[in-house]
Protein backbone atom coordinates (compact mmCIF):
# COMPACT_ATOMS: atom_id res chain seq x y z
CA UNK A 1 0.00 0.00 0.00
CA UNK A 2 1.59 2.92 -1.18
CA UNK A 3 0.14 6.66 0.71
CA UNK A 4 1.49 9.96 -0.22
CA UNK A 5 0.82 12.75 1.75
CA UNK A 6 0.52 15.97 2.50
CA UNK A 7 -0.52 16.20 -0.96
CA UNK A 8 0.28 19.66 -3.27
CA UNK A 9 -2.83 20.01 -4.29
CA UNK A 10 -4.80 23.32 -2.21
CA UNK A 11 -7.18 22.26 0.37
CA UNK A 12 -10.60 23.80 0.41
CA UNK A 13 -10.60 26.12 3.73
CA UNK A 14 -11.15 24.45 6.85
CA UNK A 15 -14.30 23.86 8.13
CA UNK A 16 -16.03 25.17 11.20
CA UNK A 17 -18.28 23.64 13.05
CA UNK A 18 -21.01 25.87 15.06
CA UNK A 19 -23.95 25.07 16.82
CA UNK A 20 -26.45 27.63 19.00
CA UNK A 21 -26.62 28.15 22.60
CA UNK A 22 -29.71 29.05 24.09
CA UNK A 23 -29.16 30.45 28.03
CA UNK A 24 -29.88 32.89 30.47
CA UNK A 25 -27.21 35.31 31.12
CA UNK A 26 -29.27 37.11 34.58
CA UNK A 27 -25.69 37.56 36.16
CA UNK A 28 -25.25 39.69 33.75
CA UNK A 29 -27.92 41.94 33.13
CA UNK A 30 -29.31 41.72 36.50
CA UNK A 31 -32.21 40.28 35.30
CA UNK A 32 -33.72 37.49 33.10
CA UNK A 33 -33.19 37.64 29.48
CA UNK A 34 -33.32 35.18 26.73
CA UNK A 35 -30.31 35.48 24.25
CA UNK A 36 -28.89 33.09 21.52
CA UNK A 37 -25.34 33.22 20.84
CA UNK A 38 -23.03 31.10 18.25
CA UNK A 39 -20.21 28.91 20.33
CA UNK A 40 -17.60 28.08 18.14
CA UNK A 41 -15.84 25.01 19.35
CA UNK A 42 -13.89 21.82 18.03
CA UNK A 43 -14.85 18.61 18.51
CA UNK A 44 -12.20 16.87 20.18
CA UNK A 45 -10.83 14.40 22.61
CA UNK A 46 -11.89 15.50 25.72
CA UNK A 47 -14.90 17.21 24.51
CA UNK A 48 -18.17 16.59 25.79
CA UNK A 49 -18.58 14.03 22.55
CA UNK A 50 -15.22 12.06 23.28
CA UNK A 51 -15.19 11.95 19.70
CA UNK A 52 -12.26 13.81 17.00
CA UNK A 53 -13.39 14.75 13.81
CA UNK A 54 -11.87 13.99 10.88
CA UNK A 55 -14.13 15.22 7.68
CA UNK A 56 -12.58 12.19 4.75
CA UNK A 57 -13.93 12.37 0.87
CA UNK A 58 -12.88 9.39 -1.32
CA UNK A 59 -11.92 10.83 -5.27
CA UNK A 60 -10.09 9.42 -7.70
CA UNK A 61 -10.90 6.00 -7.66
CA UNK A 62 -9.18 4.53 -10.72
CA UNK A 63 -8.14 0.66 -10.39
CA UNK A 64 -9.89 -2.21 -9.49
CA UNK A 65 -8.14 -5.07 -11.29
CA UNK A 66 -8.73 -7.46 -12.86
CA UNK A 67 -11.92 -6.31 -14.35
CA UNK A 68 -13.48 -9.93 -14.84
CA UNK A 69 -13.68 -12.46 -12.18
CA UNK A 70 -14.75 -16.03 -11.39
CA UNK A 71 -16.83 -16.72 -7.95
CA UNK A 72 -15.12 -16.41 -5.23
CA UNK A 73 -12.36 -14.56 -6.72
CA UNK A 74 -10.14 -11.35 -5.53
CA UNK A 75 -8.91 -8.47 -6.92
CA UNK A 76 -5.46 -8.03 -7.29
CA UNK A 77 -4.87 -4.36 -6.60
CA UNK A 78 -6.92 -0.83 -6.28
CA UNK A 79 -6.23 2.72 -6.24
CA UNK A 80 -7.72 5.48 -5.31
CA UNK A 81 -7.51 9.50 -3.26
CA UNK A 82 -8.75 10.14 0.15
CA UNK A 83 -8.76 13.85 1.44
CA UNK A 84 -8.98 14.42 4.75
CA UNK A 85 -10.47 18.01 5.73
CA UNK A 86 -9.69 17.39 9.52
CA UNK A 87 -9.20 19.63 11.92
CA UNK A 88 -7.78 16.41 13.38
CA UNK A 89 -6.43 13.20 11.75
CA UNK A 90 -7.86 10.45 11.14
CA UNK A 91 -7.38 7.02 12.63
CA UNK A 92 -7.87 3.40 10.50
CA UNK A 93 -9.69 4.38 7.53
CA UNK A 94 -12.67 1.05 6.45
CA UNK A 95 -13.05 0.94 2.67
CA UNK A 96 -15.95 -0.84 1.39
CA UNK A 97 -16.47 -2.42 -1.91
CA UNK A 98 -19.81 -2.88 -3.42
CA UNK A 99 -21.40 -3.85 -6.30
CA UNK A 100 -24.15 -2.49 -8.62
CA UNK A 101 -25.43 -3.24 -12.12
CA UNK A 102 -26.52 0.32 -12.37
CA UNK A 103 -25.12 3.58 -11.36
CA UNK A 104 -27.81 3.84 -8.73
CA UNK A 105 -26.07 2.75 -5.52
CA UNK A 106 -29.07 2.44 -2.61
CA UNK A 107 -31.58 1.17 -5.05
CA UNK A 108 -32.03 -2.56 -3.78
CA UNK A 109 -29.38 -4.07 -6.20
CA UNK A 110 -26.24 -3.34 -4.17
CA UNK A 111 -23.93 -6.83 -3.47
CA UNK A 112 -21.41 -5.64 -0.74
CA UNK A 113 -18.44 -7.88 -1.21
CA UNK A 114 -16.13 -7.35 1.50
CA UNK A 115 -14.19 -4.33 3.52
CA UNK A 116 -10.86 -3.86 4.06
CA UNK A 117 -8.49 -1.15 6.29
CA UNK A 118 -6.46 0.74 4.53
CA UNK A 119 -4.80 3.09 6.52
CA UNK A 120 -3.64 3.71 10.37
CA UNK A 121 -3.73 7.67 9.85
CA UNK A 122 -4.17 10.53 7.95
CA UNK A 123 -3.00 13.49 8.33
CA UNK A 124 -5.08 16.60 9.15
CA UNK A 125 -4.82 18.25 5.71
CA UNK A 126 -3.86 16.05 3.81
CA UNK A 127 -4.77 14.27 0.68
CA UNK A 128 -3.64 10.80 -0.03
CA UNK A 129 -3.12 8.30 -3.29
CA UNK A 130 -3.65 5.12 -1.64
CA UNK A 131 -2.64 1.99 -4.30
CA UNK A 132 -3.27 -1.44 -2.75
CA UNK A 133 -1.46 -4.40 -4.66
CA UNK A 134 -0.86 -7.96 -4.05
CA UNK A 135 -0.36 -11.20 -6.34
CA UNK A 136 -1.95 -13.54 -4.36
CA UNK A 137 -5.70 -11.13 -4.18
CA UNK A 138 -6.80 -9.34 -1.47
CA UNK A 139 -8.20 -11.20 1.23
CA UNK A 140 -11.48 -10.17 2.58
CA UNK A 141 -13.26 -8.71 -0.89
CA UNK A 142 -14.81 -11.94 -2.57
CA UNK A 143 -16.70 -11.77 -5.67
CA UNK A 144 -20.18 -13.76 -4.81
CA UNK A 145 -21.78 -16.32 -7.04
CA UNK A 146 -23.50 -14.14 -9.54
CA UNK A 147 -23.16 -13.53 -13.11
CA UNK A 148 -23.18 -10.61 -15.44
CA UNK A 149 -21.29 -7.08 -15.06
CA UNK A 150 -21.44 -4.78 -12.43
CA UNK A 151 -20.22 -1.09 -11.40
CA UNK A 152 -17.87 -0.67 -8.35
CA UNK A 153 -18.55 1.33 -5.33
CA UNK A 154 -16.04 2.46 -3.01
CA UNK A 155 -17.43 3.58 0.21
CA UNK A 156 -14.88 4.91 3.20
CA UNK A 157 -15.57 5.23 6.43
CA UNK A 158 -13.52 5.33 9.86
CA UNK A 159 -13.11 2.24 11.26
CA UNK A 160 -15.03 0.96 14.68
CA UNK A 161 -12.71 1.76 17.72
CA UNK A 162 -10.72 5.18 15.77
CA UNK A 163 -12.33 7.16 18.13
CA UNK A 164 -13.26 9.42 15.18
CA UNK A 165 -16.24 10.80 13.50
CA UNK A 166 -17.17 11.99 9.84
CA UNK A 167 -19.66 14.86 9.59
CA UNK A 168 -19.64 14.78 6.14
CA UNK A 169 -20.21 10.97 5.35
CA UNK A 170 -22.01 11.64 1.94
CA UNK A 171 -18.93 12.76 -0.03
CA UNK A 172 -16.93 9.44 1.12
CA UNK A 173 -18.47 7.18 -1.62
CA UNK A 174 -17.50 6.94 -5.29
CA UNK A 175 -17.40 5.15 -8.25
CA UNK A 176 -14.70 2.91 -10.20
CA UNK A 177 -14.09 5.41 -13.04
CA UNK A 178 -11.76 5.04 -16.13
CA UNK A 179 -8.79 7.21 -15.45
CA UNK A 180 -8.61 8.35 -18.77
CA UNK A 181 -12.11 9.79 -19.43
CA UNK A 182 -13.32 9.19 -15.96
CA UNK A 183 -16.21 7.22 -17.45
CA UNK A 184 -17.95 4.52 -15.13
CA UNK A 185 -15.89 0.74 -15.75
CA UNK A 186 -17.77 -2.22 -15.97
CA UNK A 187 -16.37 -5.36 -14.47
CA UNK A 188 -17.64 -8.78 -15.08
CA UNK A 189 -18.48 -11.74 -12.57
CA UNK A 190 -19.50 -15.04 -12.68
CA UNK A 191 -19.72 -18.04 -15.11
CA UNK A 192 -21.37 -17.59 -18.83
CA UNK A 193 -20.85 -21.52 -19.12
CA UNK A 194 -24.00 -23.87 -18.55
CA UNK A 195 -23.71 -26.83 -16.53
CA UNK A 196 -24.06 -30.35 -18.15
CA UNK A 197 -24.39 -34.10 -17.34
CA UNK A 198 -21.00 -35.87 -16.91
CA UNK A 199 -22.97 -39.20 -16.24
CA UNK A 200 -25.73 -40.85 -14.76
CA UNK A 201 -23.93 -44.38 -12.82
CA UNK A 202 -26.20 -47.09 -11.37
CA UNK A 203 -25.89 -46.23 -7.56
CA UNK A 204 -28.33 -48.49 -5.64
CA UNK A 205 -28.28 -51.08 -6.46
CA UNK A 206 -24.86 -51.46 -8.11
CA UNK A 207 -25.38 -54.22 -10.05
CA UNK A 208 -27.43 -53.83 -13.35
CA UNK A 209 -30.08 -56.84 -12.92
CA UNK A 210 -32.13 -56.16 -10.17
CA UNK A 211 -36.24 -57.15 -8.95
CA UNK A 212 -36.45 -54.54 -6.22
CA UNK A 213 -39.33 -51.96 -6.50
CA UNK A 214 -36.86 -48.98 -6.68
CA UNK A 215 -33.83 -48.50 -8.15
CA UNK A 216 -31.48 -45.07 -7.69
CA UNK A 217 -28.84 -43.30 -10.21
CA UNK A 218 -26.08 -40.80 -9.23
CA UNK A 219 -26.20 -38.07 -11.83
CA UNK A 220 -22.61 -36.17 -11.60
CA UNK A 221 -23.00 -32.59 -13.40
CA UNK A 222 -19.71 -30.49 -14.61
CA UNK A 223 -20.62 -27.91 -11.58
CA UNK A 224 -22.58 -27.40 -8.75
CA UNK A 225 -26.47 -26.96 -10.12
CA UNK A 226 -29.74 -25.66 -8.26
CA UNK A 227 -33.48 -26.18 -8.00
CA UNK A 228 -33.36 -29.54 -9.00
CA UNK A 229 -36.27 -31.60 -9.15
CA UNK A 230 -37.92 -35.38 -10.52
CA UNK A 231 -39.63 -32.71 -13.26
CA UNK A 232 -36.03 -32.58 -14.65
CA UNK A 233 -35.73 -36.56 -15.34
CA UNK A 234 -37.28 -38.38 -18.12
CA UNK A 235 -37.20 -42.40 -17.12
CA UNK A 236 -37.08 -44.13 -20.51
CA UNK A 237 -38.48 -47.75 -20.52
CA UNK A 238 -35.99 -48.66 -23.12
CA UNK A 239 -37.88 -52.01 -24.68
CA UNK A 240 -41.61 -50.78 -23.71
CA UNK A 241 -42.50 -53.65 -21.97
CA UNK A 242 -42.69 -52.08 -17.98
CA UNK A 243 -45.76 -50.78 -16.46
CA UNK A 244 -46.20 -47.56 -13.64
CA UNK A 245 -42.02 -46.78 -13.78
CA UNK A 246 -41.53 -43.16 -12.47
CA UNK A 247 -38.69 -40.72 -11.03
CA UNK A 248 -40.43 -40.19 -6.99
CA UNK A 249 -37.36 -38.68 -5.48
CA UNK A 250 -34.29 -36.31 -6.06
CA UNK A 251 -31.56 -36.00 -3.11
CA UNK A 252 -30.24 -33.34 -2.29
CA UNK A 253 -31.99 -30.10 -4.73
CA UNK A 254 -28.58 -28.85 -5.67
CA UNK A 255 -24.75 -29.54 -6.04
CA UNK A 256 -22.54 -30.80 -8.46
CA UNK A 257 -23.76 -34.55 -7.37
CA UNK A 258 -27.43 -35.42 -7.56
CA UNK A 259 -29.09 -38.77 -6.19
CA UNK A 260 -32.36 -39.78 -8.55
CA UNK A 261 -34.83 -42.39 -6.94
CA UNK A 262 -36.99 -44.24 -9.63
CA UNK A 263 -40.20 -46.87 -9.34
CA UNK A 264 -39.66 -49.93 -11.43
CA UNK A 265 -43.10 -50.31 -11.35
CA UNK A 266 -45.63 -53.27 -10.87
CA UNK A 267 -44.89 -56.69 -10.18
CA UNK A 268 -44.20 -58.62 -12.62
CA UNK A 269 -42.18 -56.00 -14.75
CA UNK A 270 -39.23 -56.89 -16.89
CA UNK A 271 -37.32 -54.37 -18.94
CA UNK A 272 -34.69 -51.91 -18.86
CA UNK A 273 -34.77 -48.80 -17.43
CA UNK A 274 -32.83 -45.70 -18.54
CA UNK A 275 -32.46 -42.43 -16.86
CA UNK A 276 -31.92 -39.18 -19.62
CA UNK A 277 -31.50 -36.03 -18.98
CA UNK A 278 -33.23 -33.37 -21.85
CA UNK A 279 -32.89 -29.83 -22.38
CA UNK A 280 -35.82 -29.57 -23.41
CA UNK A 281 -37.31 -30.70 -20.02
CA UNK A 282 -35.30 -29.88 -17.55
CA UNK A 283 -34.96 -26.36 -16.09
CA UNK A 284 -31.79 -27.31 -14.37
CA UNK A 285 -29.37 -23.95 -13.89
CA UNK A 286 -25.72 -23.39 -12.38
CA UNK A 287 -25.44 -20.99 -9.47
CA UNK A 288 -25.40 -18.15 -11.77
CA UNK A 289 -27.93 -18.50 -13.31
CA UNK A 290 -27.02 -20.67 -16.70
CA UNK A 291 -29.50 -23.20 -17.99
CA UNK A 292 -28.72 -26.91 -19.04
CA UNK A 293 -28.68 -27.04 -22.29
CA UNK A 294 -27.48 -30.32 -23.96
CA UNK A 295 -29.31 -33.71 -23.68
CA UNK A 296 -27.47 -36.53 -21.64
CA UNK A 297 -29.01 -40.16 -22.86
CA UNK A 298 -26.61 -43.25 -22.60
CA UNK A 299 -26.68 -43.41 -18.63
CA UNK A 300 -26.22 -46.45 -17.45
CA UNK A 301 -29.39 -49.08 -17.73
CA UNK A 302 -31.30 -50.88 -14.59
CA UNK A 303 -32.42 -54.22 -16.07
CA UNK A 304 -35.37 -55.01 -14.15
CA UNK A 305 -36.49 -58.08 -13.43
CA UNK A 306 -39.79 -58.97 -11.05
CA UNK A 307 -41.31 -61.83 -13.40
CA UNK A 308 -41.09 -65.38 -11.31
CA UNK A 309 -38.88 -67.89 -13.14
CA UNK A 310 -41.50 -70.91 -13.93
CA UNK A 311 -40.80 -74.09 -16.02
CA UNK A 312 -41.94 -74.13 -19.53
CA UNK A 313 -41.65 -77.27 -20.60
CA UNK A 314 -40.37 -80.73 -19.90
CA UNK A 315 -39.44 -82.35 -23.24
CA UNK A 316 -41.65 -85.52 -24.01
CA UNK A 317 -39.79 -88.54 -23.22
CA UNK A 318 -39.76 -90.59 -26.87
CA UNK A 319 -40.05 -93.05 -27.99
CA UNK A 320 -43.68 -93.65 -25.38
CA UNK A 321 -44.82 -96.04 -24.51
CA UNK A 322 -41.15 -97.99 -24.48
CA UNK A 323 -39.00 -101.17 -23.50
CA UNK A 324 -36.08 -99.47 -22.20
CA UNK A 325 -35.15 -96.70 -19.21
CA UNK A 326 -35.40 -93.33 -19.43
CA UNK A 327 -32.04 -91.74 -18.93
CA UNK A 328 -32.59 -88.20 -19.48
CA UNK A 329 -34.72 -85.47 -20.29
CA UNK A 330 -34.37 -81.79 -20.52
CA UNK A 331 -35.82 -78.96 -18.70
CA UNK A 332 -36.82 -75.26 -20.38
CA UNK A 333 -37.24 -72.90 -18.58
CA UNK A 334 -38.77 -69.03 -18.81
CA UNK A 335 -35.11 -67.77 -17.89
CA UNK A 336 -31.66 -69.06 -16.93
CA UNK A 337 -32.45 -70.12 -13.21
CA UNK A 338 -30.12 -71.27 -10.36
CA UNK A 339 -30.04 -74.22 -7.39
CA UNK A 340 -31.82 -76.71 -9.84
CA UNK A 341 -31.11 -79.93 -8.53
CA UNK A 342 -32.22 -83.29 -8.19
CA UNK A 343 -33.81 -82.68 -4.47
CA UNK A 344 -36.61 -80.52 -7.35
CA UNK A 345 -37.65 -83.40 -9.20
CA UNK A 346 -39.94 -86.52 -8.14
CA UNK A 347 -40.72 -89.55 -10.03
CA UNK A 348 -43.70 -91.74 -9.59
CA UNK A 349 -44.86 -95.30 -10.75
CA UNK A 350 -48.33 -96.12 -11.25
CA UNK A 351 -48.78 -93.42 -8.65
CA UNK A 352 -46.08 -94.32 -5.81
CA UNK A 353 -42.91 -92.38 -5.15
CA UNK A 354 -39.72 -93.71 -6.59
CA UNK A 355 -37.00 -92.25 -4.73
CA UNK A 356 -34.35 -90.06 -6.47
CA UNK A 357 -30.75 -89.52 -5.23
CA UNK A 358 -27.91 -87.23 -5.55
CA UNK A 359 -26.68 -89.71 -8.68
CA UNK A 360 -29.28 -87.61 -10.52
CA UNK A 361 -27.31 -84.42 -12.04
CA UNK A 362 -28.75 -81.41 -13.42
CA UNK A 363 -26.52 -80.12 -16.01
CA UNK A 364 -27.06 -76.32 -18.24
CA UNK A 365 -27.31 -76.77 -21.65
CA UNK A 366 -27.64 -73.51 -23.45
CA UNK A 367 -30.49 -70.06 -22.68
CA UNK A 368 -32.92 -71.52 -20.36
CA UNK A 369 -32.65 -75.50 -20.85
CA UNK A 370 -31.20 -78.06 -18.41
CA UNK A 371 -30.83 -81.71 -18.51
CA UNK A 372 -31.37 -84.13 -16.27
CA UNK A 373 -29.34 -87.32 -16.42
CA UNK A 374 -28.79 -90.37 -14.52
CA UNK A 375 -32.94 -91.47 -14.54
CA UNK A 376 -31.97 -94.70 -15.52
CA UNK A 377 -32.03 -96.67 -12.80
CA UNK A 378 -34.77 -95.43 -11.11
CA UNK A 379 -37.16 -96.04 -14.35
CA UNK A 380 -36.32 -99.80 -15.20
CA UNK A 381 -39.00 -101.05 -13.96
CA UNK A 382 -42.29 -101.23 -16.02
CA UNK A 383 -45.41 -98.55 -15.53
CA UNK A 384 -46.50 -95.99 -15.84
CA UNK A 385 -43.97 -93.27 -14.93
CA UNK A 386 -44.69 -89.17 -14.49
CA UNK A 387 -41.57 -86.95 -13.76
CA UNK A 388 -42.30 -83.72 -12.08
CA UNK A 389 -39.97 -80.63 -11.81
CA UNK A 390 -40.83 -78.01 -9.09
CA UNK A 391 -39.59 -74.42 -9.67
CA UNK A 392 -40.62 -73.26 -5.74
CA UNK A 393 -37.00 -73.78 -5.08
CA UNK A 394 -34.99 -71.86 -8.23
CA UNK A 395 -34.20 -68.52 -8.82
CA UNK A 396 -33.36 -65.97 -11.82
CA UNK A 397 -30.43 -63.63 -11.34
CA UNK A 398 -32.40 -60.77 -10.09
CA UNK A 399 -32.99 -63.17 -7.23
CA UNK A 400 -36.65 -63.89 -7.78
CA UNK A 401 -38.13 -67.14 -6.61
CA UNK A 402 -39.44 -69.55 -8.92
CA UNK A 403 -43.00 -70.47 -8.74
CA UNK A 404 -45.27 -73.75 -10.19
CA UNK A 405 -44.51 -77.00 -11.31
CA UNK A 406 -44.22 -79.06 -14.99
CA UNK A 407 -44.51 -82.53 -15.82
CA UNK A 408 -43.95 -85.56 -18.50
CA UNK A 409 -45.59 -89.19 -18.51
CA UNK A 410 -44.47 -92.49 -20.20
CA UNK A 411 -44.88 -96.08 -20.00
CA UNK A 412 -42.37 -98.51 -19.58
CA UNK A 413 -43.37 -101.45 -21.31
CA UNK A 414 -44.77 -103.70 -24.00
CA UNK A 415 -48.65 -103.29 -24.78
CA UNK A 416 -51.19 -106.65 -24.18
CA UNK A 417 -49.96 -109.85 -25.76
CA UNK A 418 -46.99 -108.14 -26.86
CA UNK A 419 -43.69 -110.15 -27.86
CA UNK A 420 -40.81 -109.29 -25.84
CA UNK A 421 -37.11 -111.02 -27.74
CA UNK A 422 -34.42 -111.58 -25.72
CA UNK A 423 -30.94 -113.05 -27.43
CA UNK A 424 -27.73 -113.20 -25.16
CA UNK A 425 -26.02 -113.16 -28.43
CA UNK A 426 -26.73 -110.19 -29.69
CA UNK A 427 -24.23 -107.59 -30.46
CA UNK A 428 -26.18 -104.16 -31.03
CA UNK A 429 -25.91 -101.09 -28.48
CA UNK A 430 -29.66 -100.60 -27.90
CA UNK A 431 -31.58 -103.61 -26.78
CA UNK A 432 -35.09 -102.91 -26.39
CA UNK A 433 -36.90 -106.20 -26.32
CA UNK A 434 -37.82 -105.87 -30.51
CA UNK A 435 -37.44 -108.51 -33.05
CA UNK A 436 -34.31 -106.66 -34.33
CA UNK A 437 -32.89 -105.56 -31.36
CA UNK A 438 -33.72 -108.23 -28.53
CA UNK A 439 -32.38 -107.75 -24.54
CA UNK A 440 -29.64 -109.61 -23.52
CA UNK A 441 -31.00 -111.09 -20.56
CA UNK A 442 -34.48 -112.61 -19.26
CA UNK A 443 -34.10 -110.23 -16.61
CA UNK A 444 -34.64 -106.96 -18.59
CA UNK A 445 -37.39 -108.42 -20.69
CA UNK A 446 -39.38 -109.69 -17.61
CA UNK A 447 -38.31 -106.09 -15.99
CA UNK A 448 -40.82 -104.47 -18.47
CA UNK A 449 -43.05 -107.05 -19.30
CA UNK A 450 -47.07 -107.22 -18.29
CA UNK A 451 -49.84 -109.74 -17.95
CA UNK A 452 -50.17 -111.05 -21.15
CA UNK A 453 -46.98 -110.40 -22.97
CA UNK A 454 -44.52 -113.23 -24.37
CA UNK A 455 -41.41 -113.51 -23.73
CA UNK A 456 -39.50 -115.41 -26.39
CA UNK A 457 -35.54 -116.49 -25.41
CA UNK A 458 -33.22 -117.35 -28.51
CA UNK A 459 -31.28 -120.55 -27.39
CA UNK A 460 -28.60 -119.89 -25.08
CA UNK A 461 -27.71 -120.38 -21.34
CA UNK A 462 -28.75 -117.70 -19.10
CA UNK A 463 -27.15 -117.90 -15.83
CA UNK A 464 -29.49 -115.85 -13.88
CA UNK A 465 -32.18 -115.90 -11.02
CA UNK A 466 -35.34 -115.67 -12.09
CA UNK A 467 -39.21 -115.05 -9.53
CA UNK A 468 -41.80 -115.61 -11.79
CA UNK A 469 -44.96 -113.76 -10.77
CA UNK A 470 -46.57 -112.13 -13.36
CA UNK A 471 -48.89 -114.18 -16.20
CA UNK A 472 -47.05 -114.69 -19.02
CA UNK A 473 -45.93 -117.01 -22.00
CA UNK A 474 -42.53 -118.03 -21.78
CA UNK A 475 -40.89 -119.33 -25.07
CA UNK A 476 -37.58 -121.09 -26.27
CA UNK A 477 -36.43 -121.06 -29.81
CA UNK A 478 -33.95 -122.08 -32.25
CA UNK A 479 -32.72 -124.62 -29.49
CA UNK A 480 -32.40 -125.21 -25.52
CA UNK A 481 -32.88 -122.51 -23.41
CA UNK A 482 -31.24 -122.63 -19.83
CA UNK A 483 -31.96 -120.62 -17.40
CA UNK A 484 -30.12 -119.96 -13.83
CA UNK A 485 -27.63 -122.77 -14.66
Amino acid sequence: MKNDHPHPDPLPQKREYRTPVVGKLSHLLGHTRLFRVIVAFCLCAGSAFGQFVSDLQVVNFTNFAPRAYSFGGHPTNYTYRIINFGPNSSGAINIEFILSRNLTLGDGDDIPIGTRQDSSSLPAGSISTISVSSPSGINGVTMPVVNGSFYVWMRVSHASGSGRTDPNPGDNVTLFLNPSNSSPVLISVGDATPPIVTSIQRWSPLSQTNNLPSVQWLVNFSESVQNVSVADFTLVDVNGTITNEAVIGVNPSGGQQIFVTASTGLPGNAGDLRLDVLAGVATIQDLAGNSLNTNFTNGQIYTVDRQRPVVLDLVDVSPDPRTIPVDTVDVIFSEPVFDFAFDDLSLTRNGMAVPLSNSVTIAFVSGSTFRISGLASSTVAAGNYVLTVNAGTVFDHAGNGGSGSASDSWAMGFPPNAIIFVDAAYGGTMPNGTFTDPFRTVSEAYNVAADSNTIRIAEGNYAEALTLNKALRVEATNGIVSIGR
